[in-house]
């Protein structure tokens, strides 16, 4: 009972990409929340914000934390294909 049919290494697996994808999930959540604090778009979430900003941040933004938030959210815009133009 409660025996699983799959071997053991494939459970390892599966735990695993489980893992992964609810850091990852969580990672992204925390990245939307960020609250820019200047410029054009302060105190605007980052999920608020138009994906070419977002570009940008992530790649000269010198506080290292905010260019990683702003690289989640675009990478995940990207990979689901819902970008944000810069007239938000």
């Amino acid at each position: 009972m409660g025996m699983s049919t799959y071997p053991p290494h494939t459970q390892t697996s599966q735990a695993l990409e489980v893992f992964v994808n609810t850091a990852q999930m969580k990672a992204l959540e925390l990245a939307q929340r960020f609250v820019i604090r200047w410029g054009r778009f302060r105190g605007r979430r980052l999920d608020e914000i138009p994906s070419d900003y977002l570009r940008w941040l992530a790649e000269y933004c010198e506080v290292d934390i905010i260019a990683s938030h702003a690289d989640t959210v675009w990478n995940w815009r990207e990979g689901v294909g819902a970008h944000i133009d810069g007239d938000a």
